[in-house]
């Protein structure tokens, strides 16, 4: 019967090809926008999840500032004492060994990180015009084992006990710096002297002359390509690379006192650590720690909570592409009704002549939701598959992978199939209550 009834359904679309489209048309834009939309925002979201995941879901950043707004006002908001900003607010020594004692047993590693200056780098005394431009950046060990820092050895170590103090003149250096100055020989380069220039000018001061510094390489590091520029280019010679030195020792060569200060730094939490908690908890900490009479503020965040964001505006999106969706499935669906009744009139002979050859009420009900029901399922499929063709050129017009999701898809499909079911049914039970010498004789 079921087959009968669906070879009866496609016959009648197929005799009014343009009608059944035009009918088709709300339920394929409604699940196309749909489809299209939540493609979109699924990949949007997979890629934020992968970029944050690349740089590691358990770090977390913590920031110290002066809150400007603390200002003595009248009752009309006019500022009547700013707010004390002559001494810029810093993590001390003391804070940061309270929360380790607290804490520590959360932390896997903490982050510090001074930047300097952009230079030239040669080796010591070389006679060749050899040089490698540089970033000099004060780090500590933790910055090594960051995720975000995506940091990779490829000779030698980084800085060990005895090699972290003010006075220890020890770097290391990327594999591009050695491939310039050393002819690529990673481990030939470890124990060697390099030398740069910076001026006290560079280093906070106000002196213009430069001083040379020279540093001895303990370790080479993989250099990560940024960006597309470099990607295809035979000359990396020009390309400026990190050279790190110990943090206190960095921090010895600056002359300002702010840059002598800790005002950020990051953290990786052990894995397991609920990230939110621990971020929250710390801030709350450090917060307390902060000398009473002061307008410090402490602030924290984590990738997990850029995740957490990207899904939310994605959830948002989705629920507004589901409200247009909504709608036009509504106005299809009103429409396979409408033409179901027109259809059920143009065939109103047709339903005399079958009841009166003995078909059921029932059957002529099935006959028609069928039809109804095939309707939909056609532009449910149509839709879908539109929907996914525009979410995968959007993706790849932004550059990322598209994803799709397949639960989505069947419950689109399943809402095809309940909307036909659903307006179908009125002008189906209509047809199958009429009487059949009523509709023999209908004109």
């Amino acid at each position: 019967m079921l087959g009968e009834n669906i070879t009866l359904a496609w016959r009648s679309l197929m005799a009014n090809k343009l009608r059944t489209f035009l009918t088709m048309l709300g339920i394929i834009i409604g699940i196309a926008a749909v489809i299209a939309i939540t493609t979109i925002g699924n990949s949007t979201v997979e890629q934020t999840k992968k970029e944050y995941s690349q740089m590691g879901t358990n770090v977390i950043n913590y920031y110290i500032y002066e809150d400007y707004t603390m200002s003595d006002t009248d009752d009309a908001g006019n500022v009547t004492e700013p707010a004390d900003t002559s001494s810029q607010p810093q993590f001390t020594k003391d804070m940061m060994e309270k929360m380790v004692a607290k804490f520590g047993d959360k932390i896997d590693c903490i982050m510090m990180q001074a930047w300097l200056t952009s230079t030239q780098a040669k080796r010591d005394s070389a006679s060749d015009s050899k040089t490698a431009n540089i970033t000099v950046q004060g780090v500590n060990n933790g910055f090594f084992k960051l995720p975000t820092n995506n940091f990779q050895l490829t000779a030698g170590t980084t800085f060990q006990e005895g090699q972290m103090g003010a006075d220890d003149k020890v770097c290391i250096v990327s594999d591009k710096l050695v491939d310039n100055l050393f002819d690529g020989d990673y481990e030939g380069a470890i124990g060697q002297d390099i030398e740069f220039e910076m001026s006290d000018m560079d280093l906070g001061g106000q002196d213009e002359n430069k001083q040379t510094y020279i540093y001895t390489i303990i370790g080479v590091y993989a250099y990560q390509i940024q960006g597309q520029d470099f990607q295809n280019s035979a000359d990396m010679k020009n390309i400026q690379t990190d050279l790190y030195i110990p943090y206190l020792n960095a921090q010895s060569l600056v002359k300002y006192e702010s840059g002598k200060q800790i005002n950020y730094f990051s953290l990786n939490a052990k894995p397991g650590e609920d990230v939110f908690t621990l971020t929250d908890d710390i801030k709350a900490y450090l917060q307390s720690l902060v000398p009473a009479g002061t307008n410090a503020i402490v602030d924290g965040d984590n990738n997990a909570t850029y995740i957490e964001q990207a899904e939310a505006s994605v959830k948002q999106k989705s629920l507004q592409a589901a409200l247009v969706g909504a709608i036009a499935l509504l106005v299809g669906g009103i429409g396979v009704m409408n033409i179901m009744t027109v259809t059920i009139v143009e065939r109103t002979k047709e339903i005399g002549t079958r009841k009166a050859l003995g078909a059921l009420n029932s059957d002529i009900r099935s006959q028609f939701i069928t039809e109804a029901i095939m309707i939909c399922l056609i532009g449910g499929a149509i839709g879908i598959a539109g929907g996914i063709s525009i979410g995968f050129v959007a993706c790849k017009m932004q550059g990322i992978a598209p994803v799709l999701s397949f639960k989505q898809i069947g419950i689109f499909f399943l809402i095809s199939l309940a909307i036909g079911v659903f307006f179908g049914y009125y002008p189906a039970a209509k047809a199958a209550r009429m009487n059949p010498i009523d509709a023999l004789r209908y004109e």
